[in-house]
């Protein structure tokens, strides 16, 4: 039976980490195949107009329907939804002032 060391080598490949996503890459991309549509609602839950959304120098405009890679179309669904949470619960008549303060 033969017994292997462990290397550092060996021990940097299973360390690797992923590598970053260049969402600028993922936008030229040609093959537009499984794209997705996202939109950004013109108004918020409270009647005001919705800001503007960024992802870097990327930036998707309210009011709008955006063709974009199904990665960066969950980011924008999830930041969707955290902004929408954010205004349900600062409508909430129990609202959570501490969360409230550290917003604002």
């Amino acid at each position: 039976m033969e017994i292997k060391l462990a290397t550092p080598t060996a021990a940097k490949e299973v360390s690797k980490k992923p590598e970053p996503t260049d969402v600028y890459k993922l936008m030229a991309s040609e093959d537009k195949s499984d794209f997705e549509w996202v939109s950004i609602p013109a108004k918020d839950d409270r009647g005001f107009e919705h800001p503007d959304m960024r992802l870097n120098r990327l930036v998707f405009e309210a009011g709008k329907k955006h063709f974009v890679h199904p990665i960066i179309a969950e980011t924008l669904k999830k930041r969707l939804e955290i902004f929408r949470n954010t205004v349900l619960r600062s409508l909430l008549s129990n609202r959570d002032l501490k969360a409230e303060k550290n917003v604002n």
